[in-house]
Order: C-alpha cells, then sequence, then structure tokens
C-alpha cells in the first residue's frame, strides 16, 4: 500500500497515525494531502491527494524529493560517508 510505504521511509507505523480531512490542533501532521493547501504548512511533507498523486508522475517525484530531504534531516551521516551539506 502506497500510504504504508511512505509511513515506513518516515519510520512511522501506520498504527501510530490517525487520519483527518482537516488540519487538527495539538497532534503532529506527518503528511498533508489535502487538495486545498492552507497555512501553516506544519507537516513533515506536503503532496497531492491520493488521486492525483497516482496519477501525475511530477507530483510523486515531489514527494519523494521531500522524503530524501526529510530522511537527509533526520538521519546521521555514517562513519566514512561524505557529508554532501558543504
Amino acid at each position: 500500500m502506497f500510504i504504508n510505504d511512505v509511513l515506513g521511509l518516515l519510520d512511522v507505523e501506520i498504527d501510530q497515525c490517525e487520519f483527518d480531512c482537516e488540519m487538527v490542533k495539538g497532534p503532529q501532521v506527518i503528511w498533508d494531502m489535502r487538495k486545498i493547501k492552507t497555512r501553516p504548512r506544519v507537516a513533515w511533507i506536503v503532496s497531492a491527494p491520493l488521486t492525483e498523486l497516482h496519477a501525475q508522475a511530477d507530483e510523486k517525484r515531489q514527494l519523494w524529493q521531500q522524503i530524501s530531504q526529510y530522511l537527509d534531516k533526520t538521519q546521521p551521516l555514517s562513519k566514512g560517508e561524505p557529508n554532501e551539506q558543504h
């Protein structure tokens, strides 16, 4: 399942999540995929709704770029791995 794959990359279990179609105060938003984006954007990643993600390669590419950027920020470098943030 696509959602499980994305959450797995972010090291989040699906059973740790609640799903809603509106912004909810309090809980950390992991993935905001609402059609109409509103500020503030406090989610770890933001994408188009699932139907658009599956149909549009550019939307999917943007999602994977955000995941990669998030992982670069949150995962420490391994020994011997070059630091690309010069």
